[in-house]
C-alpha cells in the first residue's frame, strides 16, 4: 500500500472524471464519498475512481517516474482495519523515507466538514542509486476516515514551494460527500 502509486499497472488502471470548478480549479468526486479540488492546469492520470492522481505537466513522463520539472499529487484514503491512530498510519505510509520535517498545521476557520487540521511530513525516498524523490505529505482525519495528499517531485526542483502550496490547497479542499 505504501508506494502502490508507483506501480505502472496501477497508473494505467486509474482515471478520474473531473467537473469544471470555479476559479480555475476542477472537482474530483470519488466513488468512495469524498471530493477534492485541483488546479485546472494539472492533468488527471489513471483510471481509478477512488483516488485522485494529477500531474503538473501535460507532457506525462512515461512509466512510473516523474520527469524533471514535473510534479505529481495523489489523494487517497488510508484504510486500516486494525484501528491505527493518525500518527501510526502516517508512520506506516512514510516507512522507508528519510523524514526532513514533520509538523501540525492548524485548521482554518470555516467549513468543519473538510480537512482543516493537517499533519505535514516532508521526506525523501530513494528511487535508485544516489537518486531521491521529494515527498510532501498532508494527512487529515474526517469523521473517522484518514486521507493522505502526497506531492512527489525532484529535490532540486525550483518550483518546490509552489508545488507544496498547491498540494496544501488540494489537501484542504478534501470533503466528505453524501
Amino acid at each position: 500500500m505504501r508506494r502502490g502509486f508507483t506501480v505502472l499497472a496501477i497508473l494505467l488502471l486509474m482515471r478520474s472524471t473531473p467537473a469544471r470548478g470555479q476559479g480555475g480549479w476542477n472537482k474530483f468526486q470519488s466513488s468512495t464519498a469524498f471530493s477534492a479540488m485541483y488546479p485546472a492546469t494539472w492533468r488527471p492520470i489513471g483510471l481509478s475512481t477512488d483516488r485522485l492522481d494529477i500531474l503538473s505537466s501535460a507532457d506525462h513522463a512515461k512509466g512510473v517516474v516523474i520527469a524533471r520539472g514535473e510534479a505529481e499529487i495523489i489523494v487517497i484514503e488510508l484504510r486500516d482495519s486494525m484501528g491505527a491512530t493518525l500518527p501510526q498510519l502516517i508512520d506506516l505510509n512514510i516507512a522507508g523515507d528519510s523524514v526532513l520535517s514533520r509538523r501540525n498545521l492548524l485548521g482554518e476557520a470555516g467549513d468543519a466538514s473538510g480537512c482543516g487540521a493537517l499533519t505535514e511530513v516532508v521526506s525523501t525516498w530513494m528511487v535508485g542509486p544516489a537518486t531521491h524523490e521529494m515527498h510532501t505529505g498532508f494527512y487529515c482525519e474526517l469523521q473517522g476516515r484518514t486521507f493522505a495528499t502526497t506531492l512527489r517531485n525532484w529535490p532540486d526542483d525550483r518550483r518546490q514551494e509552489e508545488y507544496q502550496r498547491i498540494a496544501l490547497g488540494v489537501a484542504r479542499s478534501i470533503h466528505l460527500t453524501p
